[in-house]
């Protein structure tokens, strides 16, 4: 079993079979025209802060747009409480929420890989003595693993950047995105996400390759690969790496996701203008804070045969409620 630093090491070593062509910064894709054209249209209409929510591009499949709609402007998060007091061998204060425990767990693997690149500088396996709990033993197996396995030299090049902010080009309608790290040193770059369990949600892979062509973008390198560290929530007591491919499909998916929320802008923008009164004749300048209380619901619901994907859809309760039925 590996450490998100073994499967990037393993990764790199392949790194040099094939090459590929550029991706997301290949501007032949109209990723980048799509969101110019959009940044355009929040001017027209006086939209103050234009950045597009994550949500939106990583945005699963709908018949229409209202999946697009509601991932731009709607919340909807379920919670419970956990009923343990330790987690991997750490106190958690009782009643805390699943949302706060995978916070936690993030700040847990973020000290760890922290710890981690501290031994890939020094070769001291003693930097991981602060690690607690299982944490603390997966990590320190694993880095005698990857001491038999790899040089210094090639150790290094698998130092991790522990939460980047991955900075978009100005005028770009997007936030800075934030992954919980990302390795750069190699050939190739690879995306890492910490996760209180298995990321399993229809979205997710969509999710990493939002930072991966961001990066390219940014960066002018490849990122083909996200790497995973997850723990078997709720039981606690292991965890495990996946990697997770950036496939061309997730990309094409991501410039789908663009083009519908621009079409869900154009159309918003044309009920507005056509919402004024007609005692006003002069240019039309609106305002709005943000893209939420701008865009309008699309009318009605999906016909009854093309909702095969609404019961994997988070925004299904609230859409259906919004769209007329119960």
């Amino acid at each position: 079993m590996k450490t998100p630093f073994l499967e990037y090491q393993f990764l790199e070593r392949l790194s040099n079979r094939g090459l590929r062509s550029a991706r997301g910064y290949d501007d032949s894709m109209g990723l980048w025209e799509k969101l110019d054209e959009i940044k355009k249209l929040a001017d027209r209409v006086g939209i103050r802060d234009p950045r597009v929510r994550k949500d939106i591009l990583a945005a699963g499949p709908c018949p229409g747009l209202w999946r697009i709609y509601y991932a731009a402007t709607a919340t909807v998060q379920t919670d419970e409480p956990v009923k343990a007091t330790e987690y991997l061998g750490n106190q958690i204060c009782r009643g805390i929420s699943v949302r706060e425990l995978g916070m936690k767990f993030d700040e847990w693997i973020a000290e760890a890989n922290c710890h981690y690149n501290a031994f890939l500088e020094t070769e001291d396996t003693a930097c991981l003595a602060k690690v607690k709990g299982a944490i603390g033993t997966y990590y320190r197996e694993r880095a005698q693993k990857h001491r038999e396995m790899a040089s210094p030299q090639e150790r290094t090049k698998t130092k991790l950047l522990i939460k980047p902010s991955i900075k978009v080009l100005e005028g770009l309608p997007l936030h800075d995105l934030d992954p919980d790290g990302i390795f750069s040193d190699g050939i190739r770059a690879a995306i890492f996400e910490a996760k209180l369990s298995r990321p399993r949600y229809r979205e997710f892979p969509h999710e990493m390759a939002v930072y991966a062509i961001t990066y390219e973008r940014m960066h002018n390198k490849d990122a083909d690969n996200a790497i995973v560290l997850y723990s078997d929530y709720p039981d606690g007591h292991h965890l495990l790496t996946l990697r997770e491919p950036i496939l061309d499909s997730y990309v094409n998916e991501i410039g789908w996701n663009i083009e519908r929320f621009l079409r869900l802008a154009q159309s918003s923008e044309v009920f507005a203008r056509a919402s004024v009164t007609a005692r006003i004749r002069t240019k039309i300048r609106m305002g709005y804070s943000s893209w939420k209380g701008f865009l309008r619901r699309p009318p009605q619901l999906p016909k009854q045969n093309d909702r095969q994907r609404c019961p994997s859809c988070k925004y299904r309760a609230k859409c259906h409620q919004e769209g007329g039925e119960a």
